[in-house]
């Protein structure tokens, strides 16, 4: 076996020219699938091995340009991106299309709700369109994925809702978020922060990760400043109101921002003056609240560099063992929120 082979090695091995190799090896669909097997094929035999460096540099030079189109890449979601309350699907789309248009992708977007869009008939569309690689958007659940040959596809999951099978997936920190604002609002001089939630009937993991979280953060608390969490469920206003005058909380962190708002203006002002409002949410609800951002597109752009990784190394179906991808957010200031140091201080000079 030749040391060190390079690309022109393989090239002269399959008779084919050295920029044909090169992009064959980075499983680029504009060669064909029979001459990328070729091709790799020879290279393993040869024992060609990139040089990362090499590699490094390349994609430096190849970025600083306008990339050339690649192929297209399915986002399918349950319910359509623009739909007026479907905040996190649009920040979904455009943190994937970005990523994609840099990298010489380009979408297509698959919605289930939309008349048009038969689960029985998708699978042998996006075949028949040429899409290998498939982002599947948080609202997608595995009872979706019945029909489909999975074994087809490279593909990278948003969120928790498939679950019970080996997939690729990207999520944002929602753990880490809250304890972040937790040490943020004790750092500011809250004393009796609550956290409150809504779950939708069966409590979703996203839900017990985030209780986890919470009893965590306030294990250590004076008992008498421990406050419990509160799912609001039905009856919301009821609900947080009792839990409000029992429990006076001076700070309430939720990732239901705008109905816990809306609930706070319907208390009686005695009840709800002094409470400060916290978003796990920011700037993907309508409402103008400080807390942290969950960086949702770059939760989708992490997908899309998960299914360009498959495709460029012919990884298709399931994998043997799924990676999952982290992203943590950032403090966001949307709104002018007194912490107590802060108002003691306003106070002081006044």
């Amino acid at each position: 076996m030749k040391p060190n082979v390079t690309l022109q090695d393989i090239a002269d091995a399959v008779g084919k020219s050295k920029s044909l190799v090169s992009i064959a090896l980075r499983n680029n669909p504009r060669v064909s699938e029979k001459t990328r097997r070729a091709i790799r094929k020879a290279a393993k035999e040869l024992g060609y091995r990139q040089n990362p460096l090499v590699a490094a540099h390349m994609y430096n030079v190849r970025t600083r340009r306008e990339t050339r189109y690649q192929a297209n890449i399915a986002f399918i979601a349950d319910i359509p991106a623009n739909h007026p309350d479907n905040y996190f699907a649009q920040a979904y789309l455009r943190g994937a299309k970005q990523r994609m248009k840099e990298a010489g992708y380009k979408l297509e977007a698959f919605y289930l709700q939309e008349p048009d869009c038969r689960l029985e008939s998708l699978s042998k569309i996006l075949t028949n369109r040429g899409i290998r690689g498939i982002i599947f958007a948080n609202s997608i659940k595995t009872k979706h994925l019945a029909h489909f040959d999975l074994n087809r596809f490279a593909m990278a999951a948003i969120g928790s809702g498939i679950r019970n099978l080996s997939i690729h997936r990207t999520a944002a920190d929602s753990f880490g978020n809250l304890a972040a604002v937790m040490r943020r609002l004790r750092k500011d001089g809250f004393k009796r922060i609550g956290y409150v939630f809504q779950s939708q009937g069966q409590k979703h993991r996203f839900d017990e990760y985030l209780m986890a979280r919470y009893l965590l953060d306030t294990k250590d608390q004076k008992e008498s400043q421990r406050i419990p969490a509160l799912d609001v469920g039905e009856n919301f206003d009821k609900k947080l109101a009792t839990w409000t005058r029992r429990y006076k909380p001076d700070a309430i962190i939720s990732s239901s921002a705008a109905s816990v708002a809306d609930a706070l203006k319907k208390m009686p002002q005695s009840l709800a003056r002094g409470v400060k409002l916290y978003s796990l949410t920011c700037g993907y609800q309508s409402i103008s609240c400080s807390g942290y951002s969950p960086c949702l597109e770059d939760v989708a752009a992490a997908a899309v560099d998960l299914v360009i990784s498959q495709l460029h190394h012919n990884e298709y179906g399931p994998p043997r063992r799924a990676k999952e991808i982290v992203i943590e957010g950032e403090w966001s200031d949307e709104a002018e929120t007194a912490s107590p140091k802060e108002s003691a201080q306003r106070k002081a000079h006044v």
